[in-house]
C-alpha cells in the first residue's frame, strides 16, 4: 500500500509525499501485460503466444507509466478524503520532485512531492438577520403611467403622411444624386432611401433636417449619417449600388419627397381589445391601471435584481479568507499556461473569484442548496423560451439543452449561474430587509449607472480574457 506522508508548512500550506513500491502496482501491471499478450498476434507465434519480451517492449513503458498514476491518483485522492483536507485547486509539483523515467525493464520504487493549497476556515458574514440591506420599492407617477399609456398608443399606431415640420421620431424619404462640387455630377448616382431621424448620428446633418418640410433639401454624407454602418452596408442597403466596381462619392443633396408620423391610435374599444385581449379592458381608466399592475411587476423584478447584485457585493467585501497567495500563482500560471506577467496583473481579480467560490460554497452547504443536471435543463430551456418565446414545443427545447450540455465549458457555466442564483435567494430570505421608496425616475437612472458598471467590467474582463492569446502571438 503507497506511504502518504502531509508535511504542514503553515496553515495554508503543505507538502503532501506519495511513496509507490513496486508492490503496490507490480500484480496489477503484469495482469495488464499478461492480458495484452493474449490479445497480440505477431508474425511467427500464434496468438496468446506473442514473447513477453515483445510485448513489454511494445506496451511495458506505457502500461508502467498507467498503473503508476492510477496508483498514485487514487493514493492522494484517498489520503485527502480519508484526513478531511479541503484543498484549493490542485496538487502541484514540487521544486524538489525529479523526472520520472519507467522503465519497464527496470521497474522501481517511485516517489512524488506535492505543493497543496489548504482552503482557509471561516465563517461566512452578512448572510443572516443582523444584516440589513436595502429593498427599493419603486413608485409609480400618474405621469409615468401617462407616458406608458402614450407610448403604447404610439406602438400600435399608424406611419401617415404628414406636411407638418419634421420633428423625432419622424421616417423621412428622400430623392438623393451625388454632388460635384455645388452641382449635380453629371452621370453621378442617384438612389432613394428613407431615414428614421431617431437613428441619425450627424448631428449636424440631423440638426439641419429637424424643422424641414416635404420638399426642403439637405446636404449630407451617407457614410456618416449612422454611426457603426460599414460602406458596404451603406452603399448596398442604402445608396442601393449591387455593383462593387461602381464608384461613388461621398457628397449628396437630398430632396424630402415624404414625410411619415406615427399616428397615435384612438382610444377605443378596438384599441383595448388590441392591446389587452378582446374584453379584458373597457375603459382608459381600467387600461391604466392595468399598465400600473404591470409596470409595478416590472419593477419589483428589477429591485430584486439590485438587491441581489448588493447581497453578492456585501458578501464578497464581508468576507476576505487568506489565500495561499503563491500557490495559487503557481497553479494559475501552470493550469492556464500563462506568463508570469500576466498572472500579476489579474490575480486580484482571480483572487476575488475565488473567495466568492469559497464563499458560495459555504452558503450552499448552510442553506442546502442543490444543483443536478435535471435543474441544468430546466434552466437553459426557461432562457430558451424568454428569447424565442413559449411557443417551442418542449421536446424541442430538451434537446436543444442537451446537445448544449455537452460541452463541458457550458456545463460549468450554467451550473455556477444557477448556483450563484440559488444561493443569493436563500440568503435574500435570511437577512433583514429595509424597504426604501424611489421614484421609478430615479430608479432607472440608478439601474443605468449599474449597468454601464457591469459593462466596463465585462469589457475588461474580456481584454483580459484575451490576454494571454495575444502575448503568445506576439511571441512567435
Amino acid at each position: 500500500m503507497p506511504e502518504v506522508v502531509k508535511q504542514d508548512i503553515d496553515q495554508l500550506n503543505a507538502v503532501v509525499t506519495v511513496r509507490i513500491s513496486k508492490d503496490d502496482y507490480q500484480p496489477t501491471l503484469e495482469s495488464k501485460l499478461n492480458k495484452q499478450r493474449a490479445e497480440t498476434h505477431i508474425k511467427g507465434f500464434r496468438k496468446g503466444k506473442t514473447p513477453m519480451s515483445y510485448v513489454k517492449k511494445v506496451y511495458g513503458k506505457a502500461f508502467l507509466a498507467q498503473e503508476v498514476n492510477d496508483t498514485l491518483q487514487k493514493s492522494l485522492s484517498n489520503f485527502l478524503e480519508e484526513n478531511k483536507i479541503d484543498i484549493i485547486g490542485n496538487p502541484i509539483a514540487n521544486e524538489k520532485q525529479v523526472d520520472v523515467d519507467f522503465d519497464i525493464k527496470n521497474p522501481q520504487d517511485y516517489e512524488f512531492i506535492f505543493d497543496i493549497g489548504i482552503k482557509p476556515a471561516f465563517e461566512v458574514k452578512g448572510a443572516d438577520e443582523s444584516t440589513t440591506l436595502t429593498k427599493y420599492k419603486v413608485i409609480i407617477s400618474d405621469e409615468a403611467i401617462e407616458k406608458d399609456f402614450e407610448n403604447m398608443r404610439k406602438r400600435v399606431g399608424e406611419q401617415q403622411p404628414t406636411e407638418e415640420a419634421i420633428v423625432e421620431g419622424d421616417m423621412v424619404k428622400l430623392d438623393a444624386i451625388e454632388l460635384e462640387g455645388d452641382a449635380p455630377k453629371v452621370g453621378g448616382h442617384q438612389s432613394t432611401f428613407s431615414y428614421l431621424v431617431n437613428m441619425i448620428t450627424d448631428e449636424a446633418v440631423k440638426k439641419e433636417l429637424l424643422g424641414k418640410k416635404t420638399g426642403d433639401t439637405i446636404r449630407f454624407n451617407p457614410f456618416t449619417m449612422e454611426e457603426g454602418k460599414s460602406e458596404e452596408h451603406v452603399r448596398k442597403y442604402v445608396l442601393g449600388i449591387e455593383d462593387d466596381s461602381e464608384e461613388v462619392g461621398n457628397s449628396f443633396e437630398g430632396t424630402i419627397v415624404e414625410v411619415t408620423r406615427v399616428q397615435e391610435a384612438e382610444v377605443n374599444q378596438a384599441f383595448f381589445d388590441k392591446v389587452f385581449g378582446e374584453g379584458e379592458v373597457n375603459s382608459e381608466e381600467e387600461a391604466k391601471a392595468k399598465l400600473k399592475e404591470s409596470l409595478e411587476g416590472y419593477y419589483d423584478n428589477q429591485a430584486t435584481n439590485v438587491l441581489t447584485r448588493e447581497v453578492q457585493e456585501q458578501l464578497i467585501e464581508l468576507n476576505q479568507p487568506e489565500l495561499p497567495s503563491a500557490f495559487l500563482k503557481r497553479w494559475w500560471q501552470e493550469s492556464g499556461n500563462y506568463d508570469d506577467a500576466y498572472v500579476e496583473k489579474h490575480f486580484e481579480e482571480f483572487s476575488k473569484s475565488m473567495r466568492w467560490t469559497m464563499v458560495r460554497q459555504k452558503l450552499a452547504e448552510q442553506y442546502e442548496v442543490k444543483v443536478d443536471y435535471t435543474d441544468l435543463v430546466e434552466n437553459l430551456k426557461n432562457q430558451f423560451r424568454s428569447m424565442y418565446g413559449a411557443g417551442l414545443p418542449d421536446h424541442i427545447l430538451e434537446d436543444t439543452a442537451y446537445k448544449m450540455l455537452q460541452d463541458e465549458q457550458q456545463v460549468n457555466r450554467q451550473y455556477d449561474q444557477l448556483m450563484t442564483s440559488r444561493v443569493l435567494e436563500a440568503v435574500r430570505g435570511a437577512v433583514t430587509l429595509e424597504e426604501k421608496e424611489i421614484s421609478s425616475d430615479d430608479f432607472d437612472e440608478m439601474v443605468k449607472k449599474l449597468n454601464e458598471a457591469d459593462a466596463a467590467e465585462q469589457a475588461e474582463a474580456e481584454e483580459k480574457a484575451i490576454a494571454p492569446v495575444e502575448a503568445e502571438e506576439t511571441a512567435e
